[in-house]
């Protein structure tokens, strides 16, 4: 696992946290709607990484770092749905889609430049 693309990922993440906290008048607070991505970023990347699927190195592994991310971003997206007792599809396509994109996009970039 390259750690300048989870840095980058993070750093989207948290973008993206704080603008759909402010676009639609959360109550929730910053840390609430955070809260269960980080439970799964820990999850998800330790069990990889503990069942050798994963390393952390300087190697880019695009696709793979990738998928990674995107799974813990929806297993994220789902423990807020547990969490808030209700399931939203729309969300959910949208948290999948942004992740896909934007992460999709730093690892093309990176692929053109470094």
């Amino acid at each position: 696992m390259n750690v300048k693309f989870f840095i980058g990922d993070f750093g989207l993440l948290l973008f993206f946290v704080s603008q759909g906290r402010e676009t639609h008048n959360s109550e929730g607070s910053f840390i609430e709607i955070l809260l269960p991505f980080l439970i799964s970023i820990g999850l998800i990347i330790g069990l990889l990484y503990r069942i050798g699927f994963i390393t952390v190195d300087k190697e880019p592994e695009y696709v793979k770092s990738l998928r990674v991310w995107v799974s813990a971003i929806a297993i994220g997206a789902l423990i807020r749905f547990i969490i808030q007792g209700s399931f939203e599809p729309l969300f959910f396509l949208v948290v999948v889609s942004y992740t896909i994109a934007f992460s999709g996009t730093i690892r093309i970039i990176h692929k053109l430049f470094y």
